[in-house]
């Protein structure tokens, strides 16, 4: 639809008086902007399932039904019906045959930070400490012969 939509645009502009391509379409753009809308509404086409259009909140306004892939089933696990002049959309769940979560239940939203105290075996800190002194010790010694034995030359 929104192709139908896109490639109508293109003639409607340049008999607006519009001549830019859609390859230089910018979100600020609002001459083109409107033409794009007003060529979304006229949009009307039987597509797979059923007759299609575009609503006033530049919508699809048709009923959804959400199908979950479990194994080879593909059960319908909600019904979605868009906002009408009538009342709010809704969106409804079925008893029948509920979403099936891997693992414990739905995913969690975000991450969870777990702070976890590790500790080194002691002997292996303790040699680590050993040798990083001897390090130490042995490059100030040697800095010390150097300065000392720079001026023997």
């Amino acid at each position: 639809m929104l192709a139908l939509a896109l490639n109508s645009s293109v003639n409607a502009a340049r008999t607006e008086g519009i001549y830019r391509n859609l390859h230089d379409f910018t979100y600020g753009d609002h001459e083109l902007g409107q033409v794009l809308l007003e060529e979304m509404r006229k949009v009307k086409i039987w597509g797979i399932k059923g007759f299609m259009e575009f609503d006033a909140a530049h919508d699809v306004a048709d009923e959804l039904e959400m199908r979950q892939i479990q194994g080879k089933n593909r059960p319908v696990v909600a019904y979605y019906f868009p906002k009408t002049d009538v009342g709010p959309a809704e969106l409804e769940f079925l008893t029948d045959s509920p979403i099936k979560w891997k693992g414990q239940g739905p995913p969690k939203a975000a991450s969870i930070l777990v702070v976890q105290l590790d500790e080194v075996n002691r002997f292996v800190y303790s040699m680590m400490c050993c040798l990083s002194g001897l390090g130490i010790a042995l490059s100030v010694g040697f800095f010390v012969f150097n300065v000392a034995k720079r001026r023997a030359e």
